[in-house]
């Protein structure tokens, strides 16, 4: 029997989106999949849009922002309760390949054979360089940072290969998967979400998959503004002291520290000071809920850190943070210290 999945994608002022994306969804090749848009109150009149030209597609409006993790959450939870064998996480700002669904869950299917898959993800393309990769799995630096994965590179694999975190512009979710990770950490509201869930997953034992077949192409550009760096750095300690283990984190201590300096310096340069001291009283104020994740992560782990770590990235190369500083000094201090956490 075909395995039914639920294509959820969750809009924030993606009226001018929504159309492209629908309309190459409808056109899929699978056979048992439906369609469902939540606005995660943003009210700019998608809902009522999609309504109108796309019946077929079941709609939400939600009456509180509560963020891409506690939205996304919301349609998840309700989609595995109406039966769906597998959700798609979706952006709004994509367009896809006609045979994207079946290339996710062939290559979900095909991969279970040999392995405990988790998350699989398409290869992402940028929509204004289409030839251009956004990502085919992202990356997790050691120190809790993420990025994409070949950005802006053109070459893709041939065959299908393991990631270590999938990306949350497109990620194909198994109910199994559902049950034994469970949901976004809702305390993100955005960024890392993706990261910590792939993250949460490596530790149960599941290997996360790049479906070389599946493509979409998203409307990507980089930001640095300073909202994105409040959340992106909150959201990486939590990370790092929810996920890692006692050892592991008593071995990172003095470059966590050296790394905070960097950053407190790098913050006063580019204007958000403010911003990195608002992510260390966000953590001490939620201390007690950062440390009831913490518990529940190592609590049910299955994989110790080394397995995991020889997975991470030991330097920062990403393409639009090159800087020749950290390629001259602070990349080769952390690849060292990368070392010294394996012995």
């Amino acid at each position: 029997m075909i395995k039914s999945v639920f294509v959820l994608i969750l809009g924030y002022k993606d009226i001018n989106n929504v159309d492209e994306c629908i309309r190459s969804l409808l056109k899929q090749s699978y056979k048992s999949y439906k369609i469902w848009y939540a606005d995660n109150n943003s009210n700019d009149g998608s809902v009522d849009y999609i309504k109108k030209n796309f019946p077929s597609v079941k709609t939400f409006q939600f009456t509180d922002n509560s963020g891409y993790a506690g939205g996304n959450n919301k349609l998840i939870k309700k989609a595995f309760t109406d039966k769906a064998d597998f959700c798609l996480v979706l952006n709004a700002d994509t367009k896809v390949d006609k045979y994207l669904l079946n290339n996710l869950v062939s290559s979900y299917e095909m991969n279970s054979i040999k392995h405990k898959v988790g998350l699989v993800q398409p290869a992402v393309m940028l929509y204004d360089l289409p030839n251009k990769i956004n990502t085919i799995g992202n990356v997790i630096h050691y120190l809790g940072y993420g990025y994409c994965g070949n950005y802006l590179t053109e070459k893709i694999p041939k065959l299908d290969r393991q990631i270590v975190s999938a990306s949350g512009t497109a990620m194909l979710i198994s109910k199994d998967y559902y049950k034994a990770v469970g949901l976004f950490d809702e305390d993100f509201f955005m960024y890392n979400e993706d990261q910590n869930y792939s993250w949460r997953g490596l530790l149960k034992g599941y290997k996360h998959f790049l479906s070389v077949k599946g493509k979409i192409w998203h409307k990507y550009s980089f930001s640095k503004n300073k909202n994105k760096m409040y959340h992106s750095e909150k959201n990486r300690l939590m990370i790092i002291f929810e996920n890692y283990e006692k050892l592991t984190l008593w071995k990172l201590m003095p470059i966590i520290v050296i790394n905070e300096i960097l950053m407190i310096v790098y913050s006063l340069f580019t204007g958000w000071f403010h911003l990195k001291l608002k992510s260390y009283f966000y953590i001490l104020k939620n201390l007690k809920t950062v440390k009831k994740y913490r518990e529940a992560v190592q609590s049910t782990r299955i994989v110790d850190d080394k397995v995991v770590f020889e997975n991470f990235e030991s330097r920062l190369d990403f393409k639009v943070m090159n800087n020749v500083l950290i390629k001259l000094f602070v990349n080769p201090f952390y690849i060292y210290y990368n070392k010294f956490v394996l012995m």
